[in-house]
């Protein structure tokens, strides 16, 4: 009998935004709980771990389903690379998942930076607040569902992705 080899499909990009480039890394469909998957993932990232990367970028599916701790597993796996990862669930880890995939992002937790408090809603909207005030600076919609996980590089500059698939990268030009 044939063994299959499941090979976990991983870009290193590097691209140039506002005239800073910056590298990440992709993984798509990495399946935890097939056959092969967990240590193939575990390959990939310690193949990632040797390059320099700023972050990577984890896209649907995630698992095969949320049985037998494949979450709990895929967790303990990605939380072994350097660089800072985002997650893209796809319909396997949110339609067919008892935990819509909160073992990994909390959509609630607001993130404090340079005097502000950036949170995402479950309507797909991002907030930015006045730290001290309270009083709201701006909001922007980046889609139709929840905001999933949200990074605040600097004040004027977050990558967003939503449980309905969009990675976005708000940014201002203007400095405070």
């Amino acid at each position: 009998m044939k063994k299959l080899l499941l090979l976990i499909p991983t870009l290193i990009l590097t691209l140039v935004a506002e005239e800073q480039a910056f590298r990440f890394a992709w993984f798509s469909d990495t399946h935890i709980g097939s056959s092969t998957a967990a240590e193939d993932l575990r390959q990939a990232i310690a193949d990632v771990n040797t390059e320099d990367v700023d972050f990577t970028i984890i896209s649907g599916d995630i698992t095969e389903l949320d049985i037998n701790g494949y979450l709990d597993t895929a967790k303990v796996i990605l939380d072994k690379l350097l660089a800072p990862y985002y997650i893209i669930p796809g319909n396997h880890d949110t339609k067919w998942s008892s935990s819509g995939t909160r073992k990994f992002i909390d959509p609630r937790r607001p993130i404090e930076k340079n005097g502000r408090i950036f949170f995402g809603t479950k309507d797909g909207f991002i907030y930015a607040l006045d730290a001290i005030t309270g009083h709201g600076q701006w909001r922007y919609r980046v889609g139709v569902g929840l905001v999933n996980n949200l990074t605040v590089i600097t004040a004027n500059s977050i990558i967003a992705t939503t449980m309905d698939g969009n990675v976005v990268h708000l940014f201002s030009a203007k400095q405070d």
